[in-house]
């Protein structure tokens, strides 16, 4: 599991992609920017080990109808949805999670996340520090 955002791909990550599109339409590279984020997502999905029984958008691009459904496209038949559906703010989910992963700890479970992370075994992640 990975949190990312406009540190990573924003501004200057764009800037070094633009530099060699002169002369583009706007529109054709707003299309090749959503295509290739939806391809990102799918190969994603590609080396999880075991069956996907729906996925569910949120932050962001799940706000943009367009990447929404590109992605439902690349992940077809797997059910593509939005939080929302749910009742979830999909703004709150890497706090949500980041939530989770401290309740963990506190309570001294184990998560298995080595099929994500090439751990080798359950880790109680994190540390905590007093204030």
């Amino acid at each position: 599991p990975r949190s990312t955002g406009r540190e990573r791909f924003g501004g200057p990550a764009l800037a070094r992609w633009l530099a060699g599109t002169a002369g583009a339409r706007a529109e054709d590279l707003i299309a090749t920017l959503t295509q290739v984020t939806a391809a990102s997502v799918r190969r994603a999905f590609e080396w999880i080990p075991f069956d996907i029984g729906g996925v569910y958008l949120c932050g962001g691009g799940a706000r943009n109808p367009e990447l929404a459904r590109r992605i439902s496209v690349e992940l077809d038949p797997i059910p593509v949805r939005s939080v929302d559906e749910l009742g979830w703010d999909g703004d709150a989910r890497e706090a949500a999670a980041f939530a989770l992963f401290a309740r963990q700890h506190r309570l001294g479970i184990p998560l298995d996340l080595g099929w994500a992370t090439g751990a080798e075994g359950p880790r109680i992640l994190g540390k905590q520090v007093p204030v």
